[in-house]
């Protein structure tokens, strides 16, 4: 069998920095959740979200 491990940061991760006022632009394979939006508010935090793509993912075997 193979193990397959996905780690690194991800789009909540993003979404906390710009939330939190870490980092001016950032991007996420997903809208704001409602909680990552109340977080942007409470820290004055004005975003416009842009789709700009799509994510993809190919499984294969043989």
């Amino acid at each position: 069998g193979v193990a397959i491990a996905v780690e690194g940061p991800g789009s909540g991760d993003g979404a906390k920095k710009f939330c939190d006022g870490e980092v001016p632009i950032t991007n996420a394979s997903r809208l704001l959740k409602d909680e990552e939006i109340e977080i942007c508010e409470a820290n004055g935090i004005a975003f416009i979200e842009i789709r700009r793509g799509i994510d993809g993912i190919s499984v294969i075997t043989s």
